[in-house]
C-alpha cells in the first residue's frame, strides 16, 4: 500500500493490479548499455499513491526462463490411430 505521494519504480511486467487511485507513468531508465549489455529496458513505469498495488516478483518471461516448460512424452504405444475406415 503506498500512502499519499509515495513513489515505487517497478519493471512493468511485474505489475498485476492496482487500485484506480494510483496514479501511473512511465521513465526512461539507464542507457544504451544498460539496454544492451545488462538486459535492463529502456523504460520502468513509477506508480504513485495512494492506494494498493498488487506485483509479481518475477516477470512471465523471467519465470519462463528460470523453470522451462516441461514436455511430457505420453505412452501407451500404438500407431495413434484407431482403425477409423468402415465401409
Amino acid at each position: 500500500t503506498l500512502v499519499e505521494g509515495e513513489e515505487i519504480l517497478v519493471d512493468t511486467k511485474s505489475i498485476l493490479a492496482f487500485e484506480t487511485s494510483i496514479k501511473l507513468d512511465v521513465r526512461k531508465v539507464g542507457g544504451f548499455a544498460a539496454m544492451c549489455c545488462a538486459g535492463e529496458g529502456a523504460f520502468n513505469t513509477v506508480l504513485t499513491g495512494p492506494g494498493k498495488i498488487w506485483m509479481q516478483s518475477m516477470s512471465i518471461d523471467k519465470l519462463r526462463s528460470v523453470f522451462p516448460p516441461r514436455v511430457v512424452q505420453q505412452g501407451g504405444g500404438g500407431d495413434g490411430g484407431d482403425g477409423g475406415g468402415g465401409d
